[in-house]
């Protein structure tokens, strides 16, 4: 795999993951009640609970996709910005 390939992989990857966590957003946002009401039934924690255990999830997924897919894209769009400057010498 080159690095061009690995490269349009994280992008990608990083995107898709920041759509998905968008819509998480939106469905929470937008149907907050209904959501909650689904889980209450579930388990049986508060509603001070439900909205510290959704914030926390989002947090750990956003750094989970920075970290796995948007840092190794940084660092491959440096080598590749590096590799183009020292060809072009």
């Amino acid at each position: 795999m080159s690095i061009r390939t690995a490269r349009a992989f994280f992008g990608w990857c990083a995107l898709i993951n920041y759509w998905v966590l968008l819509v998480w957003l939106a469905i929470v946002t937008l149907g907050h009640d209904w959501i909650m009401g689904i889980s209450l039934r579930c388990f049986e924690i508060s509603k001070g609970q439900f909205d510290a255990v959704d914030f926390s999830c989002m947090a750990g997924y956003k750094a989970a996709n920075i970290l796995l897919f948007f840092v190794p894209f940084l660092g491959l769009s440096i080598v590749l910005k590096l590799a183009s400057s020292k060809d072009k010498e």
